[in-house]
């Protein structure tokens, strides 16, 4: 009863910070009708000025009109005559003119603060309903979940059933850990198939225990906890352990691995090997029996539940399994980093902390002790950019932490993380994608994982970012607004850009790198786009350069003399898409 009165404070909360944002958005469209009066106001003004000024023609024929129709009057004249006498203010065109603009300013004035002051409030009502958002989401988190001790109830009765000979002690801790059931349900066979591995193949029988000098009934442990987001089960005996020569042997046997593969493994990347399809040391192999039967079923569904799986394990001694699941399998709290002008996830769950390093560092200090620093541009065989400082994100690897360095760091970011389609759901630093809110797809990746691949990431993962390297385009434009525009739109269609404000700087880039073509402005300050044009074909290495004029200057002669000094297109602005792609198809 609890949660469900918390769950509809929760739903009533909502519905009155809708009521409120409703509110806003009806006062954002009174701000809007209001704009659209003043510009239709100013164009109104600027319309009849200019017939009046700019066309004289159009306005001698008006007023001969009106002379023609309107009898002869001099109470007009009388009017404006005492009003210069008396040195009144003259009440012209032009006088007219100016008191309107200035009205409309002050109107404008008026609207900009009013616009101001509703933003403020609409990112205060956003702030609010981001917090409000969370509070829901963990208390419909909060009404799926059950205790764990529900599974080992279950678990009691499978280990009497399987123990037969074998005297096996069963500790369990952290019955009252609550964790999602739908999680639950998805974990129950895999930690059922580990428990059973132990059982019958890791504890030995208590002949075989005496003669090695230890109690003849084994241990079996499963202990429960939870750290921040994050549940982690580990499952203990103090069994045989795990052959790793008879591990390594099966690999060869059966063509998984190379002789000279095994011999160059390290003990942890030789214990993994358990995780291989069908590899398994034991005599008699079944369902429940043999260690690494059915343990890629275990990867493969710790994988979809976007949680981590490792093992120790010393032989003679016992071995323990560790998962990593993530609380919620819906919504994650990802750190959002860039890795060579790409965004990446890395999930908050896998994070011990957030540093930074110069640039070129090997290791970097943490909790009093040296981290290696690996760089996820080498990791995932991406280009990376040259930088003064690296953002190192610490995750726990396979031997202890490890700094992941990526290029920058871009934010926390609630998401919501769905998993991949075969054949990628295989690779296992892949957890699954997200979507921005511009809509770019943002893989999200197993620090685990990603580090088990070593330096040779497998290249499956680089769709959509095995772009072949290639000179860019030169855009060269004063306004910054056109700069974002246009080469958004280049970016968007997969060429690579580097702008310029002007003509000399254009220049002077031309000479220090290699670029594609030239998409160039006419009205520059310092080098106009003519001069730029003119020079470009002037100098021989790089007379060669397709360059495109992108202009407002529609007229005849502008686009004569701009082909004249060897331009390949003429576009005017807006820029088009579809011209854009036309002159971009030939270099």
């Amino acid at each position: 009863m609890e949660r469900l009165d918390a769950l509809l404070n929760l739903a009533g909360e909502t519905l009155s910070a809708r009521s409120r944002l409703e509110l806003l958005t009806r006062r954002f469209e009174e701000l809007d009708a209001t704009l659209e009066v003043a510009r239709a106001r100013l164009l109104r003004t600027t319309t009849e000025f200019e017939a009046r000024y700019l066309n004289p023609r159009l306005s001698l024929e008006s007023e001969s009109a009106s002379t023609e129709v309107a009898p002869s009057s001099t109470v007009g004249k009388t009017v404006q005559e005492l009003f210069s006498e008396l040195e009144f203010d003259r009440y012209d065109d032009l006088n007219i003119l100016a008191r309107a603009i200035s009205e409309m300013t002050a109107d404008l004035a008026e609207v900009r603060s009013a616009l101001s002051e509703g933003i403020k409030a609409f990112q205060q009502e956003t702030e609010a309903f981001a917090k409000l958002s969370q509070n829901l989401r963990s208390e419909v988190g909060r009404a799926r979940l059950v205790p764990i001790g529900r599974f080992y109830t279950r678990l009691q009765r499978q280990v009497q059933q399987l123990a037969g000979e074998k005297q096996v002690a069963l500790e369990l801790s952290g019955e009252q850990i609550e964790i999602d059931s739908v999680l639950l349900d998805g974990l129950s066979e895999a930690l059922l198939h580990l428990v059973n591995n132990a059982i019958i193949h890791g504890l030995e029988t208590p002949e075989e225990r005496r003669a090695r000098g230890k109690p003849a009934q084994g241990r079996l442990s499963l202990r429960t906890r939870q750290e921040r987001s994050t549940l982690i089960l580990e499952i203990s005996d103090d069994g045989a352990g795990i052959n790793v020569g008879a591990v390594k042997a099966q690999a060869v046997a059966r063509g998984l691995k190379t002789q000279a593969e095994v011999e160059a493994m390290r003990l942890e990347e030789a214990i993994r090997l358990i995780f291989l399809p069908g590899l398994s040391t034991a005599q008699t192999l079944s369902d429940i029996a043999g260690r690494g039967v059915g343990m890629d079923a275990v990867v493969n569904t710790v994988r979809r539940l976007r949680g981590e799986l490792s093992v120790e394990s010393r032989e003679g001694l016992g071995t323990t399994f560790r998962l990593r699941i993530p609380q919620s399998l819906v919504v994650s709290d990802l750190l959002l980093v860039e890795v060579g002008q790409q965004k990446i996830g890395l999930p908050r769950e896998s994070l011990l902390t957030l540093l930074s390093a110069p640039s070129g560092a090997t290791s970097v200090a943490y909790d009093e002790v040296q981290v290696p620093v690996r760089a996820l541009s080498d990791l995932l065989g991406w280009s990376a950019e040259p930088s003064a400082e690296l953002a190192l994100a610490v995750v726990e690897g396979g031997g202890g932490p490890v700094a992941l360095a990526a290029d920058r760091f871009l934010g926390l970011e609630q998401a919501l993380v769905k998993p991949l389609g075969a054949p990628l759901s295989e690779l296992p630093h892949l957890l699954g994608a997200t979507l921005s809110a511009t809509g770019e797809p943002i893989l999200v990746l197993s620090p685990s994982g990603l580090l088990e691949m070593g330096v040779s990431p497998i290249q499956a993962l680089q769709v959509g970012h095995a772009v072949p390297a290639r000179p860019p385009i030169l855009l060269v434009d004063d306004s910054l607004s056109v700069r974002k525009v246009v080469a958004g739109m280049l970016r968007k269609a997969g060429h690579p850009v580097v702008t310029a404000s002007d003509g000399q700087e254009a220049l002077e880039l031309l000479e220090s790198g290699e670029y594609r073509a030239v998409l160039t402005d006419l009205e520059m300050p310092r080098m106009s786009g003519f001069e730029l044009l003119e020079e470009v074909r002037r100098r021989p290495h790089l007379s060669h350069l397709r360059v495109g004029v992108l202009t407002t200057r529609a007229s005849g002669k502008h686009r004569d003399l701009a082909v004249e000094l060897g331009a390949n297109a003429y576009l005017t602005k807006p820029a088009d898409e579809v011209e854009l792609q036309r002159f971009l198809s030939g270099v």
